[in-house]
């Protein structure tokens, strides 16, 4: 389906939020990730110029957040702005930002998880967890998990649907499958086959450091973003909350800082014109946050069944809409269904050479 008929490979977070203004214009927002010189930036400039009832910036090096926020209220005076400091490697500090966001406002109408690291190199987060991991998926399933109660008290009072948490995902979930077998990478036990990485994908995604595969351990990270949404949907959706994955492209942000040798080569010969700005890699996540045609997209996907229907735990029904800008000069928005299987055996469509911008249709697992 299409979202809006001019929207693009090239629209901006600007130009989406001015087109859903309406529904920015009161709302209470957090943003993870919002440093500078990212995606998490961009959007927080983006939804500022709408007039939000409250803007939350969080991020995890404070004068950087700082930044941010005094160049925000400086082109926006009169948006009330809350910075929290968030390390999401650190459950502790995990729960110490919930509770403070939580002390900010009784009521939390959109979560974007924005934040997050690509790294070459195995690094071990404060409790034990591998480094991508534990900031990709665990902190944000955390946060989220310790929100709920605020943003259960936006959907008791909005409108269904309008209450929204989303995961900024990457097409680099086509790496890897969620590793349920070893998301420490520690090499314990024999991966399923629908757990290991996808074949015949560029040398360069395959790159090891240490024996670390980063952009495989980035991938998989990515698609637990994406489960973590369709299982918010199947648990969500009679409180009236909506969650999507989104795709904000090829952005030369500071997310690529840490990579491999390799793959920062490839990165380098990539023509400058194919690069997206910071503004146009946040579009996806302003589209599914606040367009009001996705509100009721779980129920046309997945059919809306009766509440006392089975379900497993990857929500059988589907329910998830992957939202990404095609980069075709035509392509609008487009929203496919994927089911929690479906990930685990995905195949691409590719439409033209740069399939990694193309919106996704994974199909059944079978």
């Amino acid at each position: 389906m299409t979202s809006h008929e001019k929207f693009n490979k090239s629209t901006t977070g600007t130009e989406v939020a001015e087109a859903f203004k309406d529904r920015i214009r009161g709302k209470h927002i957090l943003i993870t990730g919002a440093s500078p010189n990212s995606i998490g930036e961009a959007t927080a400039h983006a939804v500022a110029g709408s007039n939000p009832g409250l803007l939350i910036l969080a991020s995890r090096t404070r004068t950087k957040l700082a930044t941010v926020a005094a160049n925000i209220q400086e082109n926006h005076p009169t948006v009330t702005i809350r910075t929290i400091v968030l390390n999401l490697a650190d459950q502790t500090s995990v729960k110490e930002a919930a509770q403070q966001i939580r002390g900010v406002t009784n009521r939390l109408d959109v979560l974007i998880n924005n934040a997050g690291v690509s790294l070459s190199r195995k690094q071990w987060s404060p409790d034990g967890i591998e480094l991508t991991f534990a900031t990709n998926h665990i902190g944000p399933f955390l946060l989220t998990n310790m929100l709920l109660p605020i943003l259960l008290e936006a959907a008791r009072d909005g409108e269904p649907g309008a209450t929204r948490i989303i995961n900024v995902s990457s097409s680099a979930h086509m790496i890897s499958p969620m590793r349920f077998s070893d998301y420490n990478f520690e090499g314990k036990t024999l991966l399923p086959q629908r757990e290991q990485p996808r074949k015949n994908l560029p040398e360069h995604l395959y790159e090891k450091q240490g024996g670390f595969p980063g952009m495989v351990a980035y991938g998989a990270s990515k698609t637990a973003n994406v489960l973590f949404a369709v299982a918010l949907n199947e648990r969500l959706r009679s409180s009236g909350i909506r969650s999507f994955a989104v795709n904000p492209g090829d952005v030369l942000s500071d997310l690529i800082r840490e990579v491999g040798p390799r793959l920062l080569k490839a990165a380098g010969a990539t023509p400058p014109e194919k690069w997206k700005s910071s503004d146009q890699g946040c579009a996806t996540s302003l589209v599914a946050a606040f367009d009001p045609s996705l509100a009721g997209m779980w129920e046309r996907l997945r059919g809306n069944p009766k509440d006392d229907e089975p379900t497993d735990d990857h929500g059988r029904f589907g329910g998830l809409v992957f939202v990404g800008l095609s980069r075709s000069t035509t392509g609008t928005l487009g929203v496919r269904q994927i089911d929690g299987r479906e990930i685990m055996g995905a195949e691409r469509e590719t439409r033209n050479e740069h399939w990694w911008e193309q919106i996704v249709t994974l199909r059944r697992n079978r």
